[in-house]
C-alpha cells in the first residue's frame, strides 16, 4: 500500500517538537524563560485534524511552560514531555486508543526519533531531517521543520474524509482550439485517444462533484460527448481560462459560495489528489479568495526559463507575485535551488469571487506577463498556495512535449 493510500487511514498523528513544530531554536523572554515559535499554518492544521476525528498526541524529548502552554492553546490533552523511549510511549498510546501502530504517523527529525519511525508506523520526516532518517521513511515533507510540516501532510490525512465532501466541489476544464504554439491541442492523441479524455479521467478520479468541460471549438464538443463528458460551448473571446468558466458558471445554478477547480486541459498527468488538495485548501482558508499551488524547483537549470512560472509566497503561504522572471532576484548572483517555486497552473475559486475576477477583465500586469492569476492579485485577492511532493504534472505545450510524453508511461499511469 503506497503512502496516499495509508495515509488515508490515518486515526493517530504523533509529533515531535524540535525539528518538526518548531525550527528547534530556542528564544529567551524578559524573565529569562526558553520559549519556542511555533508555525501558525501547523496549530490551524493540527485542530483541523482533531477536528475530523484524528487523534493527535506530542511525544518529545524537551519540556518547560511553553510547551505546555501552546498545548493547552491547541487543546492537545495527549502530550509527552522529557521522554527518551518514545516508541514505548506511542505504543502505549496507540493501546489506549485501541489504534493498530499501522494505523498511526509518527513525524520525526533526529535520533530520537529513530525507533518511532523504522517501526511499523507511517514514517514522515521533514526536508531538513537527519540525513539517514530520509532514506528509512515513507514521505519526506517538502517543508523543514517549523514551516508547515503537518499542514502540508493535512490533505493527505482528509483525503478520505466526508468533510472534503461536504461542500460543493465542481471541476471546469477549459479547453481551447487555438493555442498559437500547438492549434487542435485537445484533440491530439495520447496512446489512442485524446489528451482531454485523459484529462477529464484524471478528474474524475477526484472528489469532485462534476466535471464539465468548457470549450469553444465544435469539434472538441463532438469529442468530449463521444467519451461521456458534458460539455458547454462558450466565446472564441475570452482572455483565459478563467474568463471561459466563468462563462460557463453564467449559464449554471451553482452556489455562491461553490468551489469551481479549474484542471487544465492540457495536463494529461494530473494527479486527482492534487485537485483534491487545491479545493480543500481554499474550503480551509476561509481569508482567501483563490488557492493554487507550487512545487520545487526539480534542478536549478529551469529556475531561469521562462516557460516556467516562479511564485513567491509570504510567511502565511500566500502569493505574493507570480512571474515568468527569476524571483526572488538573488542579488549576490548566486542562485539556490531552495528559494525558488515553480507555480502549478490549477485554481480553486469561490464562484462569487469567479465572478469578480472575470468582470474585471485583463489587467496591465497579466497582459504584461501572460499569467491570469495576476490579475486577482491586481484587484487585492488573497492566493493559497499550497507546496506539492511527489512530481510535478507533465504539459505539454507543443508537438515535442506531447511526443516525449507518449513515451513516459509512467507519467501516463502515476496518480491514479
Amino acid at each position: 500500500m503506497g503512502f496516499k493510500e495509508r495515509a488515508s487511514g490515518i486515526k493517530l498523528l504523533a509529533l515531535d517538537v524540535d525539528g518538526v513544530l518548531t525550527d528547534g531554536r530556542l528564544y529567551y523572554g524578559a524573565d529569562g524563560e526558553a520559549l519556542k515559535v511555533f508555525q501558525v499554518k501547523d496549530g490551524s492544521a493540527i485542530k483541523r485534524l482533531m477536528a475530523s476525528g484524528i487523534k493527535v498526541c506530542v511525544i518529545t524529548a524537551k519540556s518547560g511552560p511553553a510547551l505546555v502552554a501552546r498545548m493547552a492553546d491547541l487543546s492537545i490533552e495527549h502530550y509527552f514531555l522529557g521522554v527518551k523511549d518514545k516508541l514505548s510511549v506511542l505504543k502505549k498510546v496507540c493501546e489506549g486508543f485501541s489504534i493498530a501502530l499501522e494505523e498511526a504517523c509518527y513525524v520525526g527529525d533526529d535520533a530520537l526519533d529513530l525507533a518511532c519511525l523504522a517501526s511499523e508506523v507511517l514514517s514522515v520526516c521533514p526536508k531538513d531531517a537527519h540525513p539517514p532518517l530520509k532514506g528509512i521513511c515513507d514521505f519526506v515533507t517538502t517543508a523543514k521543520g517549523g514551516e508547515g510540516v503537518v499542514a502540508e501532510l493535512e490533505p493527505y490525512f482528509l483525503a478520505s474524509k466526508a468533510s472534503l465532501q461536504e461542500e460543493d466541489f465542481h471541476v471546469v476544464i477549459p479547453a481551447r482550439w487555438g493555442s498559437t504554439r500547438f492549434p487542435g491541442k485537445p484533440l491530439s492523441m495520447i496512446k489512442g485517444r485524446p489528451m482531454i479524455e485523459w484529462v477529464y479521467e484524471r478528474a474524475k478520479h477526484s472528489k469532485a462533484k462534476s466535471v464539465l468541460v468548457a470549450t469553444d471549438d465544435s469539434r472538441i464538443e463532438k469529442a468530449c460527448e463521444g467519451f461521456g463528458a458534458k460539455v458547454y460551448m462558450t466565446s472564441s473571446e475570452c482572455a483565459s481560462g478563467t474568463d471561459r468558466i466563468g462563462e460557463v458558471l453564467q449559464k449554471l445554478s451553482f452556489d455562491k459560495e461553490a468551489i469551481v477547480v479549474n484542471v487544465q486541459g492540457d495536463e494529461p498527468t494530473i494527479d486527482p489528489l492534487y485537485i483534491d488538495k487545491v479545493a480543500f485548501s481554499l474550503m480551509t482558508h476561509k481569508d482567501c479568495q483563490m488557492a493554487t499551488l507550487a512545487a520545487p524547483f526539480d534542478d536549478l537549470s529551469q529556475v531561469k526559463n521562462p516557460h516556467l512560472v516562479k511564485v513567491v509566497r509570504d510567511k502565511t503561504g500566500a502569493g505574493i507575485y507570480f512571474s515568468r522572471a527569476l524571483i526572488p532576484y538573488d542579488a549576490k548572483g548566486v542562485l539556490h535551488k531552495e528559494s525558488y517555486l515553480r507555480h502549478i497552473g490549477i485554481y480553486a475559486y469561490r464562484a462569487k469571487h469567479l465572478e469578480r475576477f472575470v468582470a474585471a477583465g485583463p489587467c496591465p500586469l497579466e497582459r504584461a506577463e501572460s499569467l491570469e492569476q495576476l490579475r486577482a492579485l491586481w484587484l487585492s485577492m488573497r492566493i493559497m498556495v499550497e507546496t506539492i511532493e511527489g512530481g510535478v504534472p507533465v504539459g505539454v505545450d507543443t508537438p515535442e512535449d506531447l511526443l516525449a510524453l507518449e513515451q513516459d508511461d509512467r507519467a501516463l499511469s502515476s496518480g491514479v
